[in-house]
């Protein structure tokens, strides 16, 4: 009785300590799929940077490119003679 008695403490601690792992795995696990959400909505908010600063670089160039139209205008405009 006091062997079976002493086998079923170690067993009983045996499972403490597999349920405290599992636990602590369980929270390894929680942790990691959280950082993964973290870092999907950075790799996300990334890409909606990157397309609107890609946006904002068309704009630009297209403003860039009426500028010059523009100014060719006013040079065409304030000496037409020079451009015949």
């Amino acid at each position: 009785i006091t062997a079976c008695s002493v086998d079923t403490t170690a067993r009983v601690a045996n499972i403490t300590a597999c349920s405290e792992d599992t636990t602590a795995w369980v929270a390894d696990i929680t942790a990691c799929s959280e950082d993964t959400t973290a870092r999907v909505a950075d790799i996300t908010a990334c890409s909606e940077d990157t397309a609107a600063w890609s946006a904002n670089i068309k704009a630009i160039d297209k403003l860039i490119a009426l500028v010059k139209k523009l100014t060719t205008l006013q040079a065409v405009a304030s000496n037409p003679n020079r451009f015949h």
